[in-house]
């Protein structure tokens, strides 16, 4: 609760050898993720440059239920409520996009996005939406919160689902190749 994160950069490693994750750059540069029963409130997170991410925003409600002590048991889905990012400028990502998701009847409430500028790859055409389609359709409740667990997203920008009182303003997506998602594709959002 209460946490303000700014002036960060975020870039690959200079060392190159060897995969990180299976991956040649990073996974995500913000990723925000209950998946145990806790609580997140009041989250801000702002004034990042960000070179070379797969899925560089990643906010993620889910329910592994796992507690921290053996034999504890987590018999509640933990909350998302009050995050505010601004003014991240990324370069270089991936093609993935980025996600804000909950889980159906537990959505991430009261989340911000201004000021983000997302440059990426691209490169997704009408032959890859089945594969996205088939991809997403699984909630992955009880995954390990991973920004890529869903591979490329239905938005080149944002992909919001499960969600409550999402605004996302001063959005610019800019790709290297053609692609036809939309900048945002919102799913049970209210």
């Amino acid at each position: 609760r209460n946490i303000n994160i700014s002036g960060i950069v975020v870039k690959p490693s200079e060392d190159q050898r060897e995969k990180f994750f299976g991956q040649w750059i990073g996974s995500s540069a913000i990723s925000l993720e209950i998946v145990d029963g806790g609580v997140m409130e009041n989250v801000n997170i702002s004034d990042f440059t960000v070179e070379g991410t797969e899925a560089p925003i990643f906010v993620r409600l889910g329910n592994r239920a796992r507690g921290y002590y053996e034999g504890q048991v987590i018999d509640k889905v933990g909350t998302i409520d009050g995050v505010h990012i601004d003014n991240i400028q990324i370069r270089n990502a991936g093609p993935m996009g980025c996600s804000i998701t909950g889980l159906p009847g537990h959505p991430v409430k009261n989340v911000r996005v201004s000021r983000v500028t997302l440059h990426h790859l691209g490169g997704v055409d009408t032959a890859d939406r089945t594969e996205i389609e088939r991809s997403i359709a699984d909630e992955k409740e009880k995954e390990y919160p991973e920004a890529t667990m869903w591979g490329r997203l239905p938005a080149k920008g944002f992909y919001v689902r499960h969600a409550e009182q999402i605004q996302i303003t001063d959005l610019t997506v800019l790709t290297d190749r053609s692609d036809v998602r939309p900048d945002i594709v919102n799913v049970d959002v209210k």
